[in-house]
């Protein structure tokens, strides 16, 4: 629907006889990164310097494509900026007042000896060591992404994963080692805070916002770690291309501030104006390579991936150290972190006194970052969970009967009583819903009764369904429910699967009945969604799990949805036919007792539960059958560490156990 709004808008302007092709080139480019300016006046000024970058690019390319140039240039976000204007944007002192002769603090690269043949070509994309291109906005943080990127490598080489850390944490909280935020700072210094601070948290815990903030770092959802920092000799190509292919993706420094930087597309960048002093932007070297004889490293940005070459740019490699990319390398040193684990692990079971309870309770507790504020606190989470512990020990030995189709575990909730976790859990995440209340929606008609569905359906090896989120703290699970519905039908419709912003619709939905945190409804979001004429990715409106003010940009909208439809209350036959034709289906189901609590793997099957009495959004994914029991396969939103790797396994055809037919819903696309 929106590239229809925006080629008929396009149309419009083309079809208006006084417009040029520059004109059009020049409306075009705007759509496209969503430039307004505030009045006429401005918006002639930048033109004109649009302009002259346009004849800038055209004049360039015609020597790239002569081949007097190894590299082509482009029409990029800062193409209306005068060169003074884009150092000023792009960087704000992004590198702070950085000391190309100051003595550095790490510890000194030691490389091999002489005889060592290092690969020819080396991109580490291709190992898993690198995270998407990032965005830092208009923020002078380089610098953080640099220091991020380079510990997600070293990182993932220790423990396999691959893990997106926090960028805001660093503009934060590390202005006391000498960094200034979003008006810049150094990689070196980032590494030693995290190096004292304990660690990094992640992106999803702490996400970016592109401002300065204040610190609210939370120890209980570190990503990373590092034991310290090596610093690469100055100026040394051959010492950076050996820590490259021996280490992985290293931290530099650039001079960034040219002409040809700033409207860099592709090839190898050949700059001979670069100094190799004066640095300006903190980047990522990922790997290097040849071609055509022309040696380049591979380097990663943080200006979107519609900047160069998807978010990266190749840089001429072994060119006296052309932009200073060897004057300030350095990477971060990372121990493993399971040995600190089990090393603290062993010391506590080497206690004498410590009863098999009280090292289970332990090993719980570091498993999922528990800390209590004192000695009376944790003694009385300690009974809870010892309470929890022989409930779901006598569970599972009827389950090993036999009796029971499920098992339960001891998940995050173990040290929660039942009363508490639906405070904690639900914070009234479904509002003041009213199951026999009139809804709103288009009622969804059933095919004719000859129709046969299949008996099993996955949306998820279909595509349809984005990874496991975490609502957190906030009663916001009504969010996901809705994200994850309007997902799939919008991968249904366009094959692309892209995550939505949950925190939008906690922020603005607020005058449909919804009310962020405090709970909301499927219905509500849709309509919002519908009315507002779209929902943000969720990269550029990333989740924050509090109530924050409406920031939506109709520049970065994700998907769209023309109404919803409501499935008939209470029928499983026609929720089993919505989701075998339809895709994911939005759900509210009670999910307040005990076993859901502990739910841990097999088909939940819980007599207790209420077909009326809803208070948890999820998402519906598919149906199936195992030694004659029937399920739902149901998406939750409280992250991987619960149930079967974040999802559960609901009895279906059992009189709308837990009301999963009760308040089903999805989004029109």
């Amino acid at each position: 629907m929106r590239f229809l709004v925006v080629a008929a808008a396009f149309l419009a302007v083309a079809s208006a006889a006084s417009f040029s092709l520059e004109d059009m080139e020049f409306y075009a480019w705007k759509m496209k990164y969503g430039k307004t300016y505030h009045s006429v006046e401005e918006e002639f000024q930048r033109k004109q310097i649009w302009l002259s970058s346009r004849k800038m690019v055209l004049f360039h390319n015609m020597m790239a494509d002569q081949g007097i140039k190894s590299y082509r240039l482009g029409m990029t976000y800062f193409a209306d900026m005068s060169n003074e204007e884009y150092r000023q944007v792009a960087f704000r002192g992004c590198l702070g007042s950085m000391n190309n002769t100051k003595a550095r603090g790490g510890a000194t690269f030691v490389r091999l000896k002489d005889a060592v043949v290092l690969p020819n070509s080396v991109d580490w994309r291709d190992e898993g060591y690198v995270t998407g291109v990032k965005n830092q906005g208009e923020c002078g943080s380089c610098w953080a992404f640099s220091t991020t990127g380079a510990l997600e490598g070293q990182t993932f080489k220790k423990t396999g994963k691959l893990v997106s850390l926090s960028e805001q944490q660093l503009v934060d909280c590390s202005g006391s080692y000498g960094n200034m935020g979003c008006n810049g700072g150094l990689m070196d210094q980032a590494f030693q805070y995290i190096e004292d601070n304990g660690g990094l948290d992640t992106e999803e815990s702490y996400p970016y916002e592109g401002i300065d903030d204040l610190c609210f770092f939370n120890p209980n959802t570190v990503g990373a770690i590092c034991t310290g920092y090596v610093d690469i000799t100055r100026g040394d190509e051959s010492a950076l291309q050996e820590a490259v292919a021996t280490i992985g993706p290293v931290s530099v420094a650039i001079d960034a501030g040219h002409d040809s930087f700033r409207l860099y597309q592709s090839g190898i960048y050949d700059e001979p104006e670069c100094s190799s002093s004066e640095l300006d932007h903190g980047v990522l070297a990922v790997g290097y390579g040849s071609l055509n004889g022309k040696d380049y490293w591979i380097v990663k940005n943080s200006w979107s991936v519609n900047w160069g070459d998807q978010g990266y740019i190749l840089m001429s490699r072994n060119k006296n150290n052309q932009c200073g990319i060897a004057s300030l390398a350095s990477y971060p040193l990372v121990m493993r972190l399971l040995v600190v684990v089990a090393a603290a692990f062993l010391a506590v079971a080497s206690a004498a006194s410590l009863s098999l309870e009280d090292m289970e309770f332990y090993a719980w507790k570091m498993k999922y970052g528990k800390m209590y504020r004192s000695v009376e606190e944790e003694s009385q989470r300690k009974q809870i969970w010892l309470f929890n512990r022989k409930m779901v020990l006598v569970h599972n030995m009827m389950a090993d009967q036999g009796i029971k189709s499920y098992r339960l575990g001891m998940t995050y909730f173990a040290d929660m009583s039942n009363e508490e976790y639906r405070q904690e859990v639900f914070r009234g995440c479904l509002g003041s819903m009213n199951s026999t209340k009139a809804r709103g929606g288009a009622t969804f008609v059933q095919l004719k009764d000859a129709v046969v569905l299949p008996n099993s359906v996955d949306w998820r090896d279909k595509g349809y369904v984005t990874g496991v989120k975490d609502q957190d703290q906030c009663g916001s699970c009504w969010a996901f429910s809705t994200t994850g519905a309007l997902e799939g039908q919008t991968f249904k419709k366009t094959g692309k699967l892209v995550s939505l912003s949950e925190q939008q619709l906690v922020d603005c939905s607020g005058s449909y009945g919804n009310k962020g945190c405090h709970g909301g409804l499927m219905d509500l979001a849709f309509q919002y969604v519908e009315d507002n004429g779209g929902l943000d990715t969720e990269e550029s409106y990333p989740y924050e799990a509090n109530d924050g003010q409406c920031h939506f940009n109709p520049n970065t909208v994700g998907a769209t949805c023309t109404g919803y439809a409501d499935i008939t209350r209470g029928d499983e036959n026609a929720l089993q036919e919505a989701v075998a034709t339809i895709g994911p289906v939005s759900v509210g189901i009670d999910a307040g007792q005990l076993t859901f609590q502990l739910y841990e793997s097999g088909i939940y099957d819980e007599p207790n539960c209420s077909s009326h009495a809803l208070n948890h959004g999820v998402l519906v994914v598919g149906y199936g059958s195992l030694s004659g029991e029937d399920y739902w396969i149901v998406k939750n939103s409280w992250s991987v560490a619960w149930g079967e790797e974040g999802y559960i396994r609901m009895s279906r055809n059992k009189n709308n156990q837990c009301g999963i037919a009760t308040l089903a819903s999805y989004p029109l696309v």
